[in-house]
Formats: structure tokens, C-alpha cells, sequence
């Protein structure tokens, strides 16, 4: 079968007949699928890299206009190829078609497209570019694009709205005015290509630089660490586990580049002290259903519950393993996850955890993982830290018994950064006392803080912070959701002093 051709420069190009391949599976039946995608060689690479060059020119002198006309073009793109996108999305990730990818993430990856060409377009002082006038000084500032591309890599859990070629990165990237070059997640290179032919499209309608956008599907290691460094590229945006996180950070950070990394996160939940029985329940229900949403596989699941007391910890566990146990098996995305989750768990049993229920693949077709609960105490959570706060992607999750707030305290200031954390209770119950320093605590350690709400669903609206310290992401000032903040990870501020107004961006006459 005939290998699939990568975008470069404007042009569906073929890989040398030579160039290994790879294909993707169906998480389902654990098939490999038919398509073949080359894994990219260096010179490939360059070249793309090259070409992003006089694209970023190019766009230094396209008008906010076109931009929006663009993102907005390419919307509707998606949404005229929607059941394709959605079928093939579907037999790549095993995610269903109707309730999610039709229904759910297609809608928000074209409304999040939409709502980037909005502010590409806002010129005002409250937009993405922040224009700043000194009269008396004449000194003027603003952010503009990078001069440089974004290498964009998209994770495999979200495979439109994230994705590396429609979800927020790219999107806000486009806004911000810069090129990008696309690394496809391996888990759904179809899906991508698919989303590839869309941009394609809304290019050629617009007018914008054919370089604007391009894409390649798999690379060996130590060429994307090439093109990081190579000066053509500006910034990295990437979503997906923290050990590759770190591997890019560690080049990106070397070679000098901007890197907005979004990675691993547990979301402590503190249940505070004075829940009585039907309160117990409530939290069991909600906790249960936000660990199996998505079988698990969200950044937002909330892996992690610190409470008082070992006696209701055990009710709690008792009640959230019933939840639980409704429910089977639970498909992942990739067979990489099922490994990485059970190796996860075992981990945690080695430190002291106690399993309470799953823990193990289904020897079934396809992958899988049975939904899984342990717990531990406070004082083993602070003895391993490593273990304990090793991040379970799939249907699984952690609870830990404190004896008394100092313990509980303790647990929390422990805790690396975090996209989430969650207070739930009756703070007019006995949860007063606990609940202010809990609440300080976290909110130093988390990007978003929640109350009496699971974390799971992330809005996108201006106000939303999908971000926090690291390892959540690289940087706690910056969110991944949310227009027009999340262009801001993509551009740089810059600063006329006493340049004649003749020769000044628009935004600042």
C-alpha cells in the first residue's frame, strides 16, 4: 500500500521509497489499520523548516483580517467533512462517534477555532497584543508574532480539539501570526491527515503563505531534536506525557527556545472534615463518574483524594469501589497506556498502597484496563513521593487517609504543580477550620481551584486557566485554554522608543 504524503511548503509530498513506516491501531480490536505514514528523515525535516522561514515573513505582512478569515475558513471546513473526521477519529482512538466525537469535540474544536480568529482580529487594549503608550516618553510596546514557527505536537487523548493541526496550540499559534509545523500524533495520523486536506483548503481560499501550515507524521527522536534547535524554529507547543516533556524541555531549554508544555497533573480533591452519610455518597458518585470519564484518559482527572480520618476514608472507599465496579473494563487509547497504567499501579502496591479493586488489563480484544482504586496513608504518600504522586492515566485512582491536618497539610505541600485542585464539603459543617489553610495551600500549587466541582471539564472562555506550576505545564503565568491568553504563550513583546509614528505597528499610533 502506497505511503502517505507529507505537507511541506504548500505541497502533499511522498518520503523516499526507502523511509521506514509506521501505522495506527484500532484501540478496539487491536488491529493495526492499513494506512502507512513515513517516519520522517532529517533532510525532510530541514526542508520544512526552511520553507517556514519565508512563511513567517510573509505573515509578518498579512493583515489580522486574513488571519481570521483563515481560522474561520478552516472551521468550516471540519464541519463540512464532519462525519469523515468523526469515523475516522473514531476508528483510530476507539472514542465513540455520536456522544463524543461528533457531538462533543468537534463542535468545541470549531467553536475554539473560531473564537482564535476573533482574536487575531481584537486590536484593543484588552486583546492578545496588549498595546502599551507612554506619550511623554514616547515609548510604546505590544506582542507581536515570534518571527520563527511553532512546532506543534498534539496528544493522543483528544483527537480533533488537541490535535496538533486544529486544537488550541495550533490555534492559537495561527492567531498570534506565526507558522507551524505539525508533528502528528502516532495514535491517529489518518485522522490528522485528514484535518491536513481542511487547512489545506482554507489556505488556498484565503490567500494565506502556503507554508503557513505544515505537517509530518512520525520523526526518530533525535531529529525533532534537531528541528527544535534549528533557528527556524521559534517556539515549541506540546501536550502528552511528562517524560517526553521533559526530554523536549531539556533541548528546547538548551537551544534557547520558548516551549509551552502541558503534562502530567493528579488533581488532589481535599473531601473536608463534617461530611455526613449522604454527603459521602454524593462525593463517591461524582468522584467515580469524573475517574471514569473518558475511561480515565483526561489531564483534568481527578487521580488523587486526601481526607481526615482513616474510618471514613474506608467508607469512602467502600462506596467509590461500588461506583466503580459497575462498570467492567475500560477501553484506552493506546497500548502504551495499558502498560504505563500497570506499571503505575504495581508501583504504588511496591510503596505500601493497598489495591482496593482492578488493576489489571482485560485479556480481551482490543485495549483495556479493569477501573481500579487503592489507598494509603499520609505518612507512606510522604515516605515514596515518587511513587505516590506518579500520575495513573487511565481509570484509576488514589485515596489518602490523613490523621489529622497537619498530616493532611503535610501530603499537600508535597505536591508538584498541578493543573487542578479541589476543595469539597460544608465548610459551615466542620470543614471551616481545615478549609482556609487547605485553600491556600492549593492555590499555590494549582492553576484553577475548584469547589465543590469535579475538574474534568475545561470551558473555553476568556477566563479559564488550563495551566499551573511544573510539571503541569512549563510555565504558571500562561494557560492552554481560552482565547485571547493563550495566544500570549506564542508571541513576543517588543518595544518602540522614539521610533517616528510613521514607522510604527498600527496597534500603537
Amino acid at each position: 500500500m502506497d505511503t502517505k504524503p507529507i505537507l511541506m511548503a504548500g505541497n502533499w509530498t511522498s518520503c523516499g521509497a526507502d523511509d521506514p513506516t509506521f501505522q495506527s491501531f484500532n484501540p478496539i480490536s487491536g488491529d493495526a489499520l492499513p494506512q502507512r505514514f513515513p517516519i520522517t528523515a532529517w533532510p525532510d525535516l530541514e526542508s520544512m523548516a526552511t520553507a517556514s522561514i519565508d512563511a513567517s515573513r510573509a505573515l509578518a505582512h498579512v493583515d489580522p483580517e486574513r488571519i481570521g478569515r483563515f481560522l474561520e475558513r478552516l472551521a468550516e471546513c471540519i464541519e463540512a467533512d464532519a462525519d469523515r473526521l468523526t469515523q475516522t477519529a473514531s476508528l483510530e482512538t476507539g472514542l465513540p462517534q455520536p456522544t463524543r466525537l461528533a457531538s462533543v469535540e468537534l463542535p468545541r474544536t470549531t467553536d475554539q477555532l473560531r473564537q482564535a480568529a476573533r482574536a487575531a482580529r481584537d486590536v484593543s487594549p484588552s486583546g492578545w497584543r496588549r498595546p502599551v503608550i507612554d506619550h511623554q516618553t514616547n515609548i510604546r510596546s505590544c506582542f507581536e508574532p515570534l518571527g520563527g514557527a511553532v512546532l506543534v505536537m498534539g496528544p493522543c487523548n483528544f483527537p480533533l480539539a488537541f490535535n496538533g493541526i486544529s486544537g488550541g496550540d495550533f490555534a492559537a499559534a495561527i492567531a498570534a501570526g506565526n507558522p507551524v509545523i505539525v508533528k502528528a500524533h502516532p495514535a491517529h495520523p489518518e485522522t490528522t491527515r485528514c484535518l491536513a486536506e481542511s487547512v489545506v483548503t482554507a489556505l488556498e481560499d484565503t490567500g494565506m503563505p502556503p507554508a503557513t501550515v505544515q505537517l509530518f507524521y512520525h520523526a526518530e527522536h533525535e531529529d525533532i531534536a534537531r528541528l527544535i534547535e534549528h533557528h527556524a524554529i521559534a517556539a515549541v507547543g506540546f501536550t502528552g506525557g511528562e517524560q517526553a516533556g521533559r526530554a523536549i524541555k531539556s533541548v528546547a531549554d538548551h537551544a534557547g527556545k520558548i516551549v509551552s508544555l502541558e503534562m502530567s497533573s493528579l488533581n488532589p480533591v481535599v473531601l473536608l472534615p463534617g461530611c455526613d452519610e449522604s454527603g459521602l455518597e454524593s462525593f463517591a458518585e461524582a468522584w467515580s463518574g469524573s475517574i471514569l470519564l473518558g475511561s480515565g484518559q483526561f489531564c483534568t482527572k481527578p487521580g488523587l483524594c486526601f481526607l481526615i480520618d482513616e474510618s471514613v476514608a474506608r467508607n469512602l472507599a467502600d462506596r467509590t469501589v461500588a461506583h466503580l465496579s459497575g462498570t467492567e473494563s475500560c477501553l484506552l487509547l493506546t497500548s502504551q497506556i495499558v502498560d504505563g497504567l500497570e506499571s503505575g499501579v504495581r508501583m504504588q502496591q511496591d510503596a505500601g498502597a493497598i489495591l482496593l479493586t482492578g488493576g489489571l488489563p482485560v485479556e480481551d480484544a482490543g485495549w483495556r484496563f479493569q477501573p481500579t482504586l487503592l489507598m494509603t496513608n499520609g505518612p507512606s504518600f510522604l515516605e515514596m513521593p515518587d511513587s505516590m504522586q506518579r500520575e495513573l492515566f487511565g481509570p484509576a485512582a488514589l485515596i489518602v487517609a490523613c490523621e489529622n491536618k497537619t498530616e493532611l497539610l503535610a501530603c499537600l505541600r508535597s505536591l508538584g504543580g498541578q493543573l487542578t485542585g479541589c476543595l469539597w464539603g460544608d465548610e459551615a459543617a466542620q470543614g471551616g477550620e481545615v478549609a482556609h489553610e487547605v485553600r491556600s495551600t492549593l492555590r499555590s500549587k494549582c492553576g484553577r481551584l475548584l469547589e465543590n466541582k469535579m475538574p474534568t471539564g475545561v470551558a473555553v472562555v476568556p477566563s479559564m486557566v488550563h495551566g499551573g506550576p511544573f510539571p503541569a505545564t512549563s510555565h504558571p503565568g500562561f494557560t492552554a485554554v481560552g482565547m485571547p491568553g493563550a495566544l500570549q504563550r506564542f508571541a513576543a513583546l517588543r518595544c518602540y522608543d522614539g521610533v517616528e509614528e510613521s514607522r510604527l505597528p498600527a496597534i500603537l499610533v
